[in-house]
Parts: C-alpha cells; structure tokens; sequence
C-alpha cells in the first residue's frame, strides 16, 4: 500500500437512491414523535434553496440538514403532511430517515494488520503521512496515548458540537486500527502516521440516522478528507 509523502484520494461514492414509502414504512427504524412527526429525507428537483425550506415550514415541518452532495433535505415533518408534500411538483420522493447499527470489529490487538503486511509497508515508509483519514462511527477518544499525536479534528452529528468523543468505544477501536501510533507500547495501525478526523454518528448504543451520515460526507468533501472508514450497516432499506 504506497502512501508515501503524497497525496492519494480514495473516492467513495455514497449512491443515495430515494423511494416513496407508505406510512407503514415510517415503523420500521424511523422514529415518529408524540407530536406524530417523522424524520425523513426529502429529494428535489433541483438544489434545495430557502424556498424548499419554506414549503416544509409552511406544512408545519423543521428541515434538520439541507445538503450539497445530494439534492435533499432532511426533516421532521408531519405525518398529515406527507401527501402534500409529496404532491407538490418540486418535490421527487420522499423516505423515511432510518437507523444503521454499528459493525462488530475484532478484539484482539491489531491481529489483522500483522497479517495485511503491514510492518513490511512500514519498514518501507509507508506510513501515511499527509493522508486525511475520516473515521464515521461512534467519535475517536482523543484523548487515548495511541490516537491523540494522530487527531486532527472532526464533528460531532449526535450532539451538534466540535468534540466527537466516543461513548461507545466501536469508533476508537476503528481509530485505532487504522492510525495507533508507532511507541514502542500497546498496538500501532496500518498507517500509525495519518491524520484522524472523527465524525461522530452513532451514538452511546451503536445506532445512528443516515440523515446524519449524508450530512458527515457533506463536511468530510468540504474538509479534504483522502479516506473513510465506515463500519455500520442496517437491516432497513434506507431506499433504492
């Protein structure tokens, strides 16, 4: 794996296909509130802009995110309104926004990246430097000895502030598997000299809303960010 000294973009694309789903859906993984409101993800015909924000608004809605990789929104609406919503001309579909659950990872030390051959990369110099490394999971202890000299920044999507410290431990296991310094002491990572940004979207039991993930990836393009590491998946179709 040749990541010396040079800049290598790992593009992953995030293929967003939205369907209309009938109430029914809005059971399965999508949380509707005492108010009979529901999160959902809203495609338009075009970019959203504020007059998109106005007609959810005007439904008695609250758009959460508006977002520039995909002509979207996320939302709470409510349920008396989605057959407006759906109605209305500028509006393509409409889905519920579901929940994804973190993938389970090996617990042994660093047994996989022994075995990736990774200590002969490193020999070589292959050790990351200069690659941004976003890790999309529960946050990244920063404050760990193996990961504090690697953290470079990130967002917390759960609580909507700078500091995506992990309260779930899944996020810091990944961190560490990918970039764990090189110190003599504990384990080192497949490339222990990246930078690690942690963006927070799953929360203290390992679940988390795509509405969250979609906007991460709007801030990781906007950061530069080379690599991702996403380990989550969910037993709901969030659309296709």
């Amino acid at each position: 794996m040749k990541m010396k000294n040079k800049s290598i973009l790992v593009l992953i694309s995030m293929v967003i296909c939205f369907c209309i789903y009938p109430f029914s859906a809005f059971g399965q993984g999508n949380k509707v509130n005492s108010e009979n409101k529901a999160r959902v993800l809203i495609e338009f015909d075009q970019q959203p802009g504020k007059s998109h924000g106005d007609l959810i608004r005007r439904y008695g809605g609250k758009v959460r995110y508006s977002y520039r990789l995909v002509k979207a929104v996320a939302a709470e609406i409510p349920l008396k309104a989605f057959e407006k919503l759906k109605a209305n001309p500028s509006v393509r579909k409409i889905e519920p926004d579901v929940k994804f659950y973190k993938h389970n990872t090996e617990l042994n030390n660093t047994w996989g990246v022994e075995r990736i051959g990774s200590g002969t990369a490193h020999s070589q110099g292959d050790t990351g430097t200069g690659i941004k490394v976003g890790i999309f999971d529960s946050g990244i202890d920063y404050n760990h000895p193996e990961l504090t000299y690697n953290y470079a920044g990130g967002y917390d999507f759960v609580n909507n502030d700078a500091y995506p410290m992990d309260d779930d431990g899944h996020g810091t296991h990944v961190a560490g598997t990918v970039g764990a310094v090189y110190d003599g002491i504990g384990v080192i990572g497949v490339a222990p000299e990246v930078d690690l940004y942690g963006f927070k979207v799953l929360d203290a039991d390992g679940s988390g809303y795509f509405s969250d993930m979609i906007a991460a990836l709007d801030l990781a393009v906007d950061m530069g960010i080379d690599v991702g590491n996403h380990s989550y998946g969910s037993s709901v179709n969030p659309g296709g």
